[in-house]
């Protein structure tokens, strides 16, 4: 936690500690809040725990966010490949329509060129005895690259 940050928690600590201590009636559970309330500053401010268990869960849930956006990525271009390209798509399982757009990834991540990405998609797309056009094969890539990572 940065020290402008921990200056700020101090700080809270210290208005609610004057505020409970301002009236003549201030119980043994608000008290025990206010020690609390310190000793937890006081932990944020020099061990450091908090802030790593922050980052730990938060790491966990961007995690398993990103994996479900990429299910859900993934299953908006099988939709939308099965919805555009019907005759590319017959008979194929989600699974080989996924292959394309993951191993076209690949490709884009290694900076392959664009005509040899073209090429790549062809093949991939390719349904048994239909071949994609030059055109629907640029629109696949396109698809492709609106979705990878």
């Amino acid at each position: 936690m940065g020290k402008g940050t921990a200056t700020i928690v101090t700080a809270a600590v210290a208005v609610l500690t004057l505020t409970a201590c301002s009236t003549n009636e201030t119980s043994p559970e608000t008290r025990e809040k206010i020690s609390s309330a310190v000793t937890s500053t006081e932990e944020v401010t020099s061990g450091g725990g908090f802030r790593s268990s922050i980052e730990a869960s938060a790491s966990s849930l961007a995690s398993s966010i990103g994996g479900a956006w990429d299910q859900a990525k993934l299953t908006a271009f099988v939709a939308a490949f099965r919805t555009a390209y019907p005759n590319l798509a017959s008979d194929r399982d989600d699974q080989s329509i996924e292959t394309i757009l993951e191993d076209t990834c690949a490709d884009i991540d290694a900076n392959t060129s664009e005509q040899e990405l073209v090429t790549k998609v062809t093949q991939r797309a390719t349904n048994g005895g239909t071949v994609p056009t030059d055109d629907q094969a640029r629109h696949i890539l396109q698809l492709v690259k609106a979705t990878c990572p």
